[in-house]
């Protein structure tokens, strides 16, 4: 197995733990992990060398980077919203940003999941911050750097893909962890 596969079956794994402590808890945070999983499984049979499913997993992360992350930060920012704690609001709100992220994309915006996915992350470490969440803030960091990577690719002195989905796996975690201490001041 490639270091790029094990770092999606980690991701992976990180998001089957999300869903399953989240989807009834927290449905939109759990969908968000959800989506990011069906990209890390379809990552690890692509780095594993099936290469038939190259284009699905293009399309599952970009679907995740328009609507997951969104779906994150909202769920840590207005927890009591029913676009997170209803699993129609959730799955509304998901289908929304993802076909406006593949509208944008096919039109020739291909940095929009990029975009959305950033403001999502400034969005979460703004959240974190202000509510005092130390959990949180190193999730926040860790989304961050995750990003980071992602955008160094192939100029990055290490594995850029590799960065990503450990720094991916630790950011859900934690923000995992950190959405069950809401601050009391919202």
């Amino acid at each position: 197995m490639t270091a790029n596969a094990a770092s999606d079956l980690v991701l992976g794994l990180a998001c089957g733990w999300v869903v399953a402590t989240r989807i009834g808890r927290q449905p939109g945070f759990g969908l968000a992990a959800l989506l990011i999983g069906i990209a890390a499984a379809l990552g690890v049979l692509r780095y594993t060398g099936v290469d038939v499913v190259s284009g699905a997993h293009r399309f599952a992360s970009l679907t995740s980077a328009c609507a997951a992350f969104l779906l994150i930060a909202w769920a840590l920012r207005w927890p009591d919203d029913p676009i997170v704690i209803t699993m129609a609001g959730a799955v509304r709100a998901a289908m929304l940003a993802a076909g406006v992220g593949i509208g944008a994309t096919v039109l020739g915006l291909s940095a929009w999941g990029a975009a959305i996915s950033v403001s999502a992350a400034l969005l979460i470490s703004v959240t974190m911050v202000q509510r005092r969440n130390g959990v949180g803030v190193a999730g926040a960091a860790a989304l961050v750097i995750a990003m980071a990577a992602s955008a160094l690719g192939k100029a990055a002195p290490f594995n850029a893909i590799v960065v990503l989905h450990v720094g991916l796996a630790a950011a859900l975690l934690l923000l995992a962890r950190a959405s069950d201490h809401r601050s009391a001041s919202r």
